[in-house]
């Protein structure tokens, strides 16, 4: 009799069981389908954001090699138009600004450093050629205002062979005492005849 009323007993546990177990087992799945979906956006937010970064880092470099570039380009100084090459974080290595009233063109080039250039207040020449074209402006040394660099400035009166020099070759050399510099004019472009123009009183 023991062992009959014992086995419905075991029956039944048997088939409780399952239905026990049975929230924990749904319990655990949604879980685990939770997890699956939110893991996806997690990544994606991670992804995201590392593209952020690296676009960031990318803008920061291209931003600091613009900077230290050496490029053409053109301004104004109140009525003169001005054209001059180098870095947008520095002084020009060498600028030209006319003064279409009266005719004048001012050439401002790098002087050499140490003891092979000139002093403040010592007078030098600028030299300049591109192709066949020869031109030269008597100037006078003068100390940057914005840092320890020596100057050379110099006036003279605008001619035609001042304009070929942008035209004659790919590039131009710039010559003072104890320095000489090539200038690229491939990237020149349409920039020459602009100041040719505004210089000229020309549109």
């Amino acid at each position: 009799m023991r062992r009959l009323a014992r086995r419905p007993i075991a029956i039944l546990a048997a088939l409780l069981l399952p239905l026990i177990a049975w929230p924990d087992a749904v319990l655990s799945q949604s879980r685990t389908e939770v997890a699956a979906k939110q893991k996806p956006k997690q990544s994606k937010a991670k992804l995201k954001a590392k593209q952020d970064a690296k676009a960031k880092k990318k803008g920061s470099k291209e931003k600091a090699a613009s900077a230290d570039a050496r490029i053409w380009s053109t301004s104004r100084e109140g009525a003169s138009p001005v054209l001059q090459y180098g870095k947008a974080s520095e002084e020009a290595i060498v600028s030209f600004s006319c003064q279409p009233d009266t005719g004048l063109v001012r050439v401002i080039a790098v002087a050499a450093s140490g003891s092979r250039g000139p002093r403040a207040g010592d007078g030098a020449r600028i030299r300049l050629m591109s192709g066949s074209s020869r031109f030269e402006v008597a100037g006078t040394a003068f100390a940057s205002e914005k840092g320890p660099a020596l100057f050379i400035s110099g006036t003279t009166r605008i001619a035609p062979r001042f304009f070929a020099l942008f035209k004659k070759s790919e590039t131009m050399t710039v010559e003072v005492p104890g320095r000489t510099t090539g200038i690229s004019l491939k990237s020149l472009g349409p920039r020459g005849e602009q100041f040719e123009r505004a210089c000229l009183g020309r549109r």
